[in-house]
C-alpha cells in the first residue's frame, strides 16, 4: 500500500471523527481549520517542489524528440480531436470526475449524516471511508498483473460492471449501514482500474495521436486533464447544492441544533452517493466497448520506434 493511501486512510478517520465535529456550523472554526489545512498544503507543495528530482536519461530524451518540437496549440487541438481514442479517453475521464469524484465523493458526508447516520455522529462517515474503500489499498497489488493478463479494455469493462452493481445495491439498501458498506466495498473493487490505470489510457491515446499526426500533444492534453480535474469538483458541488435546494434541505442552525431531513433530501443524497456514480460507470463501460486501441498499440509503437530511429540518424 502506497504512502499516499496510508495518509488518506488516516485523514478518513481523523477528519470526520475530530475535525468536522469541532467545526460544526461555526464560521470562525471553519476559517481556522481551513487556514491550518492550507498552511500544511503550502508546506507540502514547497517540499515537493524543492526535493523532487526529475530523472532524465539519454534514452528517454531520444524517445521524446518529437515531443520537444514546437507545435502550436491549434495543431495540438487538431491532432487530439482527430483521434477517436483521445476523444473517448477524455469523455471517460470527464464522466468519471463529474459523476464519481465531483458528485459522489462530495455527497458522501451528507449521505452519512442524513441518510444512513445522524448529524456529526463521528462514526458513520469514518466507517464509510475506511471499510467501504479499504480494497483500494491492496488492490494495487493485483491491478497491473491483471491488466497484463487480460488487457486494459477487459479490466475496465469488468470493473465497470462490478462498480455499477455496487452502486445500484447501495441505492436499494440506502438506510442500512451494513449493506451500504458492502455496496461501497463492491464499488471500490470495481473502481480499481479507474484508480490505478485510468491515466495510462491517456498515454496510450497520445501515442495514437503521435502515430497519426507525427507529433505529440502532451501539453494540450495535460492542460485538458487539469481543467477537467478542477472544474469537475466545482460542477459536482454546484449540482449537489442545486439538488439540496430543490429538495428542501434544512441546514443545521448556528447553535448546532438540527432537524431530520425530509425523504426527498435523503433520496437525493443517496442518488448522489450511489446512483449517479453508477450511471457514470455504465456510460463509461459502454464507451470501453469501443476502445480497442490496445490491440493496435504494438504496431503503433513499432512504427513510432522506427520513426524516432530515423530521426536520430538524420540528426
Amino acid at each position: 500500500m502506497g504512502i499516499n493511501m496510508v495518509s488518506g486512510l488516516v485523514l478518513a478517520v481523523v477528519f470526520p471523527s475530530f475535525i468536522l465535529p469541532y467545526m460544526g456550523v461555526d464560521q470562525g472554526r471553519w476559517i481556522k481549520a481551513m487556514a491550518v489545512i492550507s498552511l500544511f498544503a503550502v508546506a507540502g507543495t514547497l517540499i515537493q517542489y524543492y526535493f523532487t528530482k526529475e530523472r532524465v536519461t539519454e534514452e528517454t530524451q531520444d524517445q521524446n524528440m518529437t515531443a520537444s518540437r514546437n507545435v502550436s496549440l491549434r495543431d495540438q487541438m487538431k491532432g487530439c480531436f482527430s483521434s477517436k481514442y483521445w476523444v473517448i479517453t477524455v469523455v471517460i475521464i470527464a464522466v468519471q470526475f463529474i459523476c464519481t469524484t465531483g458528485v459522489g465523493v462530495n455527497s458522501m458526508p451528507y449521505y452519512a449524516y442524513w441518510a444512513v447516520g445522524t448529524y456529526n455522529d463521528c462514526q458513520t462517515l469514518s466507517l464509510l471511508n475506511i471499510i467501504g474503500q479499504a480494497m483500494l489499498g491492496p488492490g494495487v497489488l493485483i491491478m497491473w498483473p491483471l491488466v497484463r493478463k487480460i488487457g486494459k479494455q477487459k479490466v475496465f469493462i469488468i470493473g465497470g460492471i462490478i462498480a455499477a452493481m455496487g452502486g445500484f445495491l447501495g441505492m436499494l439498501f440506502a438506510t442500512d449501514l451494513k449493506m451500504a458498506l458492502v455496496a461501497l466495498t463492491i464499488r471500490s473493487i470495481g473502481a480499481l482500474p479507474y484508480t490505478y490505470v485510468l491515466l495510462s489510457l491517456l498515454a496510450d491515446a497520445l501515442d495514437h495521436v503521435e502515430w497519426k499526426c507525427g507529433y505529440r500533444c502532451d501539453g494540450f492534453s495535460s492542460s485538458v486533464y487539469s481543467i477537467m480535474m478542477t472544474v469537475s469538483s466545482g460542477i459536482g458541488i454546484g449540482l449537489i447544492n442545486l439538488g439540496l435546494t430543490a429538495t428542501g434541505y434544512i441546514p443545521p442552525a448556528a447553535d448546532g441544533t438540527w432537524v431530520m431531513q425530509g425523504q426527498a433530501v435523503r433520496d437525493f443524497l443517496t442518488f448522489g452517493t450511489f446512483g449517479l456514480p453508477a450511471v457514470g460507470t455504465v456510460i463509461n463501460t459502454i464507451l470501453f466497448f469501443m476502445f480497442d486501441l490496445e490491440k493496435k498499440l504494438p504496431g503503433i509503437h513499432k512504427d513510432l520506434a522506427a520513426k524516432r530511429a530515423d530521426q536520430s540518424l538524420s540528426s
